[in-house]
């Protein structure tokens, strides 16, 4: 059972560094368009998005 367990240790952990990696890359100032678009259609809505998105 502890073979198996860090056995997939390493796994989970190089999947969880890749998608922080490439979270990281995204530009989600981008998307900020679409997202007041979006909001937009639906009725009785209006979005601002001021400034920047993300960290």
């Amino acid at each position: 059972m502890l073979k198996i367990l860090l056995s997939i240790l390493p796994v989970v952990v190089v999947l969880t560094g890749g998608g922080a990696a490439y979270i990281s890359t995204l530009d989600f100032n981008s998307y900020k368009g679409a997202i007041q678009e979006e909001v937009r259609r639906r009725p009785v809505r209006d979005l601002v998005i001021a400034g920047d998105i993300g960290p």
